[in-house]
């Protein structure tokens, strides 16, 4: 037997519901509802009206009503207001269409009866507060479209280059921004977006990036530039549905295939980040367009070869279906007559497989540190450190069943970019299989040129491949594990520099900086790209060194990166490698201890600590002089940085709330041709002023945390006598 379908009348039993639109702002309109039932209207109070002769309305409902006028001396300037309403209004004050899936309610009239309409002079009136005339002011303007010259001033500053970015983005609704490789595209793409949505032109957006740059990049400078906009992740499998407005969708490249067309409704704009793999997803990518159907496209690269931009479009069949315009400049248009090196510290995640052996590592070298440490012999431990630091390293490169992961798909992007706009690049590495080799197989898999200078070369080999790779147009990279000091790089040829991975020691990257030139003047512009991995020990390294003070290249560059080793100690090195809680806790202890003996050591004492402190810092030949009978001395002293010798020039006071004019000699010493001059400004108390012209300056703070540093504790005297305090 067929049961019949039941069948009810569920409109029958529906109940209306109306929204209560507070008409003059209805970006409150959002979940306010009115039970309509068992309204009595006879009830509501009696509304007092001030009327307004407002221009440009007339017939209001054709009521009729009795007026006087009144003299007005002088008429203020009304300021301009800008408005973009949110949804489709028919009449601004008596009319509402509202469009609501299922449910449409075609009109409403708002009615109010026995009202006694009355003329004001509200704008003389002194008993009408200012907030209240500002309204008035704003009624009787004339409102009008915002334009991009009025919005560029009310946002955070943009530089000339990224203002007009911004305004060719907003003026384009087919895009390509092309600046070279080096110089971002995320505060002024966002401030298009941010424009747009003011004007009401944008209401929702689809970012296609990966999961690096949306955390590091992306998410603060939308949240800096598009405030009204909420930003979503789409979820492959848990995000049933990508739409809506005032909402910005970001769906990682690499979760293309995992999501399905029928989860994405119509979207205003879809932006395609820049240094991700959408070639691969070409497909993919022209069935989501066609789908979404954006009123814009805009597409970021950091490729300014026109030719090799519209290769790139014409992957995609949906970019044939309209025009785009291009923007974009070279770095040196960028820069112009004052080319800078640009160093670019890119921090990126593991992929799972790295991320398995990094524990499985990790987990090993604990224990055996932890055997170390129980019967502790610190030559033996230390090698230990450096064989574990080697092996982390190269699992931060690639997997051992791999030959690609992060670092190597964000080099290859990159060089690709290199490449299409003729240009050549350097990649460094420490090391041959996880290093070279596989670079080696990712670089010929993408068919991007190149040549390898190895350890074991001989000079005349070397000499050749460097020539090859400078007159050769078709090699883009010249990979090497070679040190930069023997490959005597022409940074006017090679203006992209990369470290694939990175020096443990950063007396080893600072010479490895000043042997590649990148300190020097440079008469092109030259970006170098470090590749760091997040959560893992290189974070808590870098870590350890600010907090010890080890980075600050200023103090230490005269040390030999072995004594630089050796000033980290065995505690350190637990807490670098996850072992030791109590770290941060027992030296913020012993740097108050410090601290406090700091302020109350004699002029003596303090002589004799800064002959220590500077004679551990590489300098020889120190001379104190004293000033007057004041509690205060200067320093003088000379050391060498290779072949270049490097001055010393120190003003150590025993004073606080220092201000220019009491170290005012010293920031005026300026170095002679071929020195270097190390300036030092030093105090037992604080600074109230700080002058930046190469001058360092340590407080009692930092120097506490520099002797702690240092090992020099046992240097501290004190004095009982007060008057030199």
């Amino acid at each position: 037997l067929i049961t019949p379908p039941v069948v009810t009348d569920e409109l029958a039993n529906l109940i209306p519901e109306i929204f209560n639109i507070e008409l003059l702002n209805i970006e409150k309109f959002d979940h306010t509802l009115v039970d309509s039932i068992g309204y009595l209207i006879d009830k509501l109070p009696q509304t007092i009206i001030n009327k307004i002769d407002v221009p440009g309305i007339d017939d209001i409902l054709k009521s009729s009503t009795t007026s006087f006028s009144v003299p007005i001396d002088e008429m203020l300037q009304a300021d301009v207001k800008f408005y973009s309403p949110s949804f489709e209004i028919a009449h601004p004050v008596f009319k509402v269409k509202i469009d609501i899936p299922k449910t449409v309610v075609k009109k409403v009239v708002i009615k109010q009866k026995n009202l006694e309409p009355a003329v004001i002079d509200a704008l003389n009136d002194d008993s009408i507060s200012e907030s209240v005339k500002n309204n008035i002011l704003s009624l009787l303007s004339s409102f009008r479209e915002l334009g991009w010259a009025e919005y560029s001033k009310m946002i955070n500053p943009l530089t000339d280059l990224q203002l007009q970015s911004s305004e060719f983005l907003s003026a384009n609704n087919f895009a390509v921004l092309n600046d070279e490789l080096g110089y971002e595209k995320f505060d002024q793409t966002s401030a298009a977006v941010g424009y747009l949505n003011k004007k009401g032109s944008i209401k929702s957006v689809l970012l296609l990036s990966d999961k690096t740059r949306f955390n590091e990049y992306w998410t603060p400078s939308l949240k800096s530039f598009v405030k009204d906009l909420k930003i979503k992740k789409v979820e492959p499998g848990t995000t049933k549905k990508v739409k809506g407005s005032s909402v910005i969708w970001f769906l990682d490249v690499n979760d293309i295939g995992k999501t399905e067309l029928k989860d994405f409704d119509k979207l205003d704009l879809i932006l395609f980040d820049e240094l991700v793999n959408v070639k691969s997803a070409s497909e993919q990518i022209d069935a989501l367009v066609n789908k979404i159907e954006p009123a814009y496209i805009w597409f970021l690269t950091p490729v300014i070869n026109e030719k090799a931009v519209k290769k790139f479009l014409e992957e995609f069949p949906f970019t044939q279906k309209v025009e785009f315009n291009t923007f974009g400049k070279s770095l040196s248009d960028i820069q112009g007559d004052e080319p800078v090196t640009t160093i670019k510290d890119i921090w990126l995640d593991l992929d799972e497989m790295q991320a398995f052996e990094y524990s499985e590592a990790l987990n090993q070298a604990k224990a055996e540190l932890t055997e170390l440490f129980d019967s502790p012999n610190p030559l033996r431990f230390q090698s230990n450190i450096f064989t574990i630091i080697h092996k982390l390293k190269q699992i931060l490169n690639f997997s051992a069943f791999r030959n690609i992961s992060p670092k190597a798909n964000l080099l290859i992007e990159q060089v690709e970019a290199i490449a299409k706009n003729k240009k050549k690049a350097m990649v460094f590495t420490q090391y041959d299989v996880n290093g070279m080799k596989k670079i080696e197989k990712a670089l010929e898999m993408n068919n991007v040129k190149f040549v390898v200078g190895r350890n074991g070369m001989s000079a005349e080999e070397l000499k050749h491949t460097l020539s090859s790779f400078y007159d050769r147009h078709d090699i883009t990279v010249f990979l090497t594990n070679l040190k930069p000091s023997r490959i005597n790089i022409n940074l006017k040829k090679v203006p992209f520099i990369f470290n694939f991975d990175q020096w443990w020691n950063p007396v080893t990257q600072w010479q490895n900086d000043d042997e590649v030139g990148i300190n020097e003047i440079v008469h092109e512009p030259v970006v170098v790209y470090n590749y760091h991995i997040k959560n893992t020990f290189e974070e808590e390294l870098k870590r350890l060194m600010k907090e010890r003070g080890l980075d600050n290249r200023y103090l230490f560059d005269n040390l030999k990166s072995e004594t630089l080793s050796e000033l980290i100690t065995m505690e350190d090195w637990l807490y670098i490698f996850g072992m030791n809680d109590q770290f941060i806790k027992v030296l913020n202890s012993e740097r108050t201890k410090i601290f406090k003996q700091l302020q109350t050591i004699d002029l003596n004492g303090f002589k004799g600590l800064m002959k220590f402190f500077f004679s551990y810092l590489g300098y020889r030949d120190l001379s104190v002089m004293d000033i007057d009978d004041d509690p205060m001395f200067y320093i003088i002293g000379s050391g060498r940085k290779g072949t270049t010798p490097v001055n010393l020039h120190g003003k150590c006071l025993l004073t606080t709330d220092l201000k220019k004019e009491d170290y005012e000699e010293v920031i005026h010493f300026k170095p002679a041709a071929n020195e270097i001059k190390r300036k030092f400004v030093i105090t037992n108390g604080d600074f109230a002023e700080r002058v930046k012209n190469g001058t360092m300056y340590i407080d009692c703070k930092d120097l506490a945390n520099f002797i702690l540093t240092l090992g020099l504790k046992q240097h501290l005297s004190k004095s009982k006598d007060k008057s030199t305090k």
